[in-house]
């Protein structure tokens, strides 16, 4: 399993992705995989985790960084996001087993975030199914 390499100041959620304003429960930079944690907000998602990866989950796209209890971040939950290179256009993108990133393949848990629209972007789509056949 890869992670993806980001550039925090290029993320940017392009035109017509839905995002959720909300409370940041964890440091977290633009680019990182969050989920919406019932009891301190968006916090880093982790395929290694011990405990289920459920939940509403996304991509924080604003600001460029976030310290726990930070109010009005940005978090895309469908539509394209950009700011990364090597993905693989087409292929399935994972939570990765290192807090907050996105992979190439399933970690620990598997759970994906989404599709490659290019090298640089993704569709978020994370209850998309991971085999549409």
């Amino acid at each position: 399993m890869g992670d993806i390499t980001r550039t925090k100041a290029n993320v940017q959620a392009l035109a017509g992705a839905e995002c959720i304003a909300g409370e940041s429960g964890d440091t977290i930079e633009a680019g990182e995989v969050v989920y919406l944690n019932g009891t301190s907000g968006w916090t880093l998602a982790d395929a290694s985790t011990t405990g289920p990866i459920s939940g509403i989950i996304g991509i924080m796209v604003a600001p460029q960084d976030a310290v726990d209890g930070d109010e009005g971040i940005s978090v895309c939950v469908k539509g394209r996001v950009t700011g990364y290179s090597g993905m693989t256009p087409g292929a399935l993108h994972f939570i990765s087993d290192t807090a907050g990133e996105v992979a190439t393949a399933a970690g620990t848990k598997t759970r994906h975030i989404g599709y490659a629209v290019d090298a640089t972007t993704v569709y978020v789509d994370p209850s998309a199914p991971a085999d549409p056949t």
